[in-house]
């Protein structure tokens, strides 16, 4: 189903959990609305998320970025981007709004206005 558009009546989730999902969304807050609607008062949100491409916008995140594959490199450890495509990621991930968005900022910001009480955050 479209995350953007829950088919589903208002009010009938008592919890949505997500994961790596919220980053790939062409209009994030539009799903943000969907989830909030179809979740009962007093429900509850998971949403596992982040920026993984902030370092494509961001030049100390993209120092950071880079440190961080140097230090794997360095320590021997399984480089889970050895099988991936780099470039098509970045440019796939350029496209999207939240790569360039300072997050968990921007969600608590947006689920405040949505209507989200209590909201906690994990970094």
């Amino acid at each position: 189903m479209d995350a953007h558009n829950l088919e589903f009546d208002e009010g009938q989730f008592d919890l949505i959990v997500t994961r790596n999902l919220t980053w790939n969304l062409k209009d994030p807050e539009r799903a943000y609305n969907s989830w909030y609607k179809v979740l009962r008062n007093g429900g509850k949100m998971i949403n596992f998320d982040a920026n993984w491409y902030l370092h494509l916008f961001d030049e100390e995140k993209r120092r950071e970025y880079e440190n961080d594959r140097k230090n794997v490199e360095l320590s021997g450890m399984d480089d889970h981007y050895t099988c991936t495509d780099i470039d098509s990621m970045e440019e796939i991930a350029r496209q999207l709004p939240l790569s360039k968005i300072q997050r968990p900022v921007w969600d608590r910001m947006v689920l405040n206005k949505i209507g989200f009480k209590n909201i906690e955050i994990d970094q």
